[in-house]
């Protein structure tokens, strides 16, 4: 069950009701190229880096080092455990770089526009190490 009210970024804010759970603050963002809504809190933003790694990006940031199959970590991970399981060799190949930083940044613009340009400012300005922006390690899947 959720409870629905107003966001100040536009979007709704939907507060879970679950007996297992405490309530958790979540945001509607609607994808501005396909429709397609995306829940989120502003702690954790990774299911718009997931929406775009899924639904629109052909480059995906890590790698079978086997047969080539790429996709978002947890996904790969879950490859290599069912296609890969008797080869000790199989690893993950993180694939993310400066140039697929900019495509993907590119398109959360166009997909999420000012609600990704915050949380890029935010995360920018809470980032001390100087490294990549988008770390699929928060994605869960």
């Amino acid at each position: 069950m959720f409870a629905c009210n107003g966001s100040p970024n536009g979007g709704d804010v939907l507060r879970r009701k679950t007996p297992s759970r405490k309530a958790e603050d979540s945001i509607k963002a609607t994808c501005k190229v396909c429709g397609h809504d995306v829940m989120y809190s502003p702690q954790r933003t990774w299911n718009l880096m997931r929406h775009v790694w899924i639904m629109h990006q052909s480059s995906k940031p890590n790698q079978c080092s086997i047969c080539g199959y790429s996709h978002i970590k947890p996904y790969v991970r879950k490859h290599i455990e069912s296609q890969h399981k008797h080869d000790s060799n199989a690893t993950i190949i993180d694939l993310k770089s400066p140039e697929l930083e900019a495509e993907w940044s590119q398109l959360l613009d166009q997909c999420f526009g000012v609600t990704y340009r915050k949380w890029k400012h935010h995360k920018e300005d809470t980032q001390h190490t100087g490294g990549l922006l988008f770390d699929d390690d928060e994605l869960r899947g």
